[in-house]
């Protein structure tokens, strides 16, 4: 039970990252990132101008850090939610269920997997 434990936390942690959107709050950083860096480049700019430009920049900035802190914790707890409910149930423990998602083959394994699962997602999306 503690391997399937782990699948469903894992799998829910997936979920949960596409769901919260944490993945495209981070795509936001980089292109506000990319965004304030070509306005600092911008010598048709004043410097009023690209002042306040880059201080908007700023608190977009602020405002998106909190945002995937508090998307973080909220995934973190998602895929907390299965090994919960196992341990409820009374078919796992928690500490047992950390212990084996601790392991450096679990995480090199797992790591492994999702990156597959991730590749072949990308190709099957590109020839769709």
């Amino acid at each position: 039970m503690i391997l399937l434990t782990s699948i469903l936390s894992i799998v829910t942690f997936v979920i949960a990252l596409k769901v919260l959107g944490v993945i495209k709050a981070g795509a936001d950083v980089l292109h506000v990132s990319r965004t304030a860096l070509s306005v600092m480049r911008d010598s048709k700019l004043g410097e009023e101008q690209r002042e306040i430009e880059v201080q908007q920049a700023a608190v977009r900035l602020l405002v998106l850090f909190l945002s995937i802190s508090v998307r973080s914790i909220l995934v973190l707890a998602a895929s907390f939610l299965p090994i919960w409910v196992m341990s409820t149930l009374g078919a796992t423990t928690v500490n047992d269920v950390v212990l084996f998602l601790s392991r450096w083959d679990v995480i090199s394994v797992s790591t492994v997997a999702l990156l597959l699962a991730y590749l072949g997602w990308i190709t099957l999306r590109a020839k769709g």
